[in-house]
């Protein structure tokens, strides 16, 4: 088993009044850095459907500024990261296995924003929750209505994700032929191995996949889930 807790606190910025705000994100004194910095999104507004906003003075606003956006204290850089994992041998039967985990780690689902996209609608696969989006009949919906007037707006942390992750990279179930049975044999050992790499992943990510460097992902092939049958002869 292995850990590694990481922090940052920034300090000794002078301009700007000890703030660096580049895009969507900002380090500034006393915070961490590059922070996510975006307007807060809180919902849908349930008498037209459109997306809602918490502005700079606290108020709900369908329209935010610039000036709206706020430094959430999150960033892509994990607080705890390691591993872990376990061996295991029994009569030449033999289980290996390893283990990978990031938390406190945030980043934009970009794929998820994607299909969220109304516009997109007759042209690329869509999530099917834009079924349940908000109608005159059914104002309590937290999808947005379909063709809502700001919908579009690319400042908001409304599809900021936790990206924790704890994930088997790599499990191994092998059996070693007793030499007993390789006597009468030109074979000095025999090794079979069933190996499997990346079999799960428990995240609430819901892109397609929780481990990346990226501070947002879309459209990048994930990691794949690999197997592997071996047989290994020594003569």
């Amino acid at each position: 088993f292995n850990t590694n807790y990481n922090k940052n606190v920034v300090n000794g910025i002078v301009e700007n009044n000890g703030q660096l705000i580049s895009g969507n994100f900002i380090t500034q004194n006393g915070g961490a850095i590059n922070e996510v910095y975006r307007v807060p999104y809180a919902g849908v507004n349930p008498v037209n459907g459109n997306l809602l906003f918490v502005s700079r003075t606290g108020e709900l606003t369908e329209n935010p500024f610039d000036v709206d956006r706020v430094a959430t204290g999150k960033n892509d850089l994990p607080t705890f990261q390691g591993g872990f994992g376990f061996d295991f041998s029994y009569k030449g039967l033999f289980l290996n296995t390893l283990f990978s985990y990031v938390t406190d780690v945030w980043r934009m689902d970009f794929d998820e924003q994607g299909l969220y996209d109304s516009t997109r609608l007759n042209q690329f696969v869509v999530s099917r929750d834009l079924i349940n989006a908000w109608t005159p009949t059914n104002t309590s919906s937290n999808i947005p209505r379909l063709g809502a007037t700001n919908e579009g707006y690319a400042s908001s942390d409304r599809f900021l994700r936790d990206a924790s992750f704890l994930r088997m990279r790599n499990i191994q179930l092998g059996y070693k032929v007793n030499k007993n049975f390789l006597k009468k044999t030109f074979f000095s050992d025999v090794v079979f191995t069933l190996q499997a790499e990346n079999l799960f992943t428990f995240t609430k990510w819901n892109g397609f996949d929780a481990e990346s460097n990226r501070t947002g992902d879309q459209n990048q092939y994930p990691t794949p889930r690999i197997y592997t049958f071996g047989i290994d002869l020594k003569f």
